[in-house]
C-alpha cells in the first residue's frame, strides 16, 4: 500500500511510504515565504505523480495557515479520485506515545526509518518525521479495516 502522510504548514513535510521502502520526502512547497503562500500547483503535482492509495493529513484547526494547507491538501486528493483521512495531533500522538515534544517525533521516525533519519538533521525537520509518522499511524489503521472487511463472518 501506498501512503502519503502530511504534516500540514508552512515547516511542515509531505511523506511517502510504500511497503517498507525507504521514503520519499518533500519539505511543504511554498511560493512565498508568507505563512499562506502554499504552492498549490507544486504539492497537485506531488499528489499526483505519487498516486497514493491513501492521503493521510494532520488534521488541524488552528491557526488559519495550516487549516487552509489541510484544505488544499483533501481538495487535491479528492479531486484526483484519492482516499483522503485527516487524522487528529492527539490520536497519532497516543498511538506511538509521544507527547508534543517534536523532538520525540524524530527519534521516533529514525529509529522507524534510518535512511529517512538522514534527512532530518535539525529541529526544523521535525514536518518530515511527524509527516512519516502520521502516514504510517494512517496505513496501520487503513490496513486494520481492510482485514476486518475481508475476514470471515466471524467478525459480526
Amino acid at each position: 500500500m501506498k501512503v502519503m502522510g502530511v504534516d500540514p504548514g508552512v515547516r511542515g513535510a509531505i511523506v511517502v511510504t510504500r511497503n517498507g521502502k525507504r521514503p520519499r520526502h518533500w519539505k511543504m512547497p511554498m511560493r512565498t515565504k508568507d505563512k499562506h503562500g502554499y504552492d498549490i500547483a507544486h504539492i497537485a503535482e506531488i499528489v499526483r505523480k505519487e498516486r497514493p492509495d491513501l492521503l493521510a493529513v494532520e488534521h488541524v484547526t488552528r491557526p488559519a495557515s495550516l487549516v487552509r494547507c489541510m484544505g488544499l491538501l483533501e481538495a487535491i486528493g479528492v479531486t484526483l479520485g484519492i482516499e483522503v483521512v485527516t487524522i487528529r495531533p492527539q490520536v497519532w500522538k497516543r498511538h506511538y506515545n509521544l507527547s508534543t515534544n517534536k523532538a520525540e517525533s524524530i527519534k521516533l521516525a529514525a529509529k522507524l526509518w534510518p535512511k529517512l533519519g538522514k534527512s532530518m538533521k535539525r529541529k526544523s525537520d521535525d514536518g518530515i518525521a511527524e509527516a512519516a509518522l502520521i502516514g504510517e499511524y494512517a496505513r496501520i489503521v487503513y490496513q486494520r479495516a481492510i482485514d476486518y472487511v475481508a475476514a470471515p463472518s466471524e467478525n459480526l
